[in-house]
């Protein structure tokens, strides 16, 4: 029976795009692991985790998160985020400086990795972080936005005169 379908044009052309999908899987793979072990050479001092999510944790961990489109991208971003020295911040204004530097220093690193710098991709990353700030910086009270103090803490300025 089994024979029988393999003969059956319809069923061999579904098995070689069924090969193919497979080769285009492996090859993005290895392209991948390529790439992390350039970087895990290229920085020994940093150590490479695997995570539910891509993020860095200082002083030099850098957590890989599942397989997506921009996942090359989203490890140089966290590398970059060791490369400048990233710690902590206090405010949502630094940590909105220190994502952006991270980027800057990604789009340089892409070129030594032949990586495509997706400018449209970064964005939505930058617009998760500010849809963050906004959302943060709203008074639960009466909606305003709040200022933040150089120590973290948000006051409104309707409600905490």
């Amino acid at each position: 029976m089994c024979s029988k379908l393999v003969n059956e044009p319809k069923t061999v052309l579904i098995i070689a795009k069924i090969c193919d999908i497979i080769k285009c899987i492996n090859y993005l793979y290895n392209m991948d692991k390529v790439i992390l072990d350039r970087v895990q050479h290229d920085y020994p001092e940093l150590r490479f985790v695997r995570g539910k999510k891509f993020l860095y944790r200082s002083p030099r961990t850098i957590v890989i998160g599942p397989s997506e489109p921009n996942d090359s991208l989203l490890l140089l971003h966290e590398i970059g985020h060791a490369l400048c020295g990233h710690h902590n911040f206090s405010t949502q204004i630094e940590r909105m400086r220190c994502e952006r530097e991270a980027w800057e220093k990604a789009k340089e690193l892409c070129g030594h990795y032949e990586i495509k710098y997706d400018e449209a991709a970064v964005e939505r990353e930058l617009d998760t972080y500010r849809d963050y700030v906004d959302k943060k910086s709203r008074c639960p009270k009466c909606g305003l936005t709040r200022f933040q103090e150089a120590s973290g803490k948000y006051y409104c300025p309707a409600c905490d005169l």
